[in-house]
């Protein structure tokens, strides 16, 4: 098979009705857009230990999970969360690791 009936078979799938962009997968990617620029604004804060954090997004709400170091890294989690755009609200559920 050459190169460009590859190219054609892969654009005439994408193009079929069940890989067509629907509302509630346009939703599911913004989530995942929106939960990994949260995920990747507290990896790359220095003020966070980033070891046990999850985060969700659901149209616009956060989740957070895990373990925080302290009750003061648990606010850094969440001013950073609360600064990145498209954030409408924080679901907290994290604990703090009481040493």
């Amino acid at each position: 098979m050459s190169l460009a009936a590859a190219c054609e078979i892969v654009c005439l799938t994408a193009n079929l009705e069940q890989f067509k962009t629907t509302p509630k997968s346009q939703r599911r990617l913004e989530d995942l857009v929106l939960s990994s620029r949260v995920r990747a604004r507290i990896a790359s804060d220095e003020r966070i230990a980033d070891g046990e954090i999850e985060i969700e997004a659901n149209g616009g709400v956060i989740t957070i999970k895990g373990t925080a170091q302290s009750s003061v890294e648990a606010d850094k989690i969440r001013e950073v969360v609360l600064q990145t755009t498209g954030v409408k609200e924080i679901n907290s559920q994290m604990r703090v690791w009481l040493r």
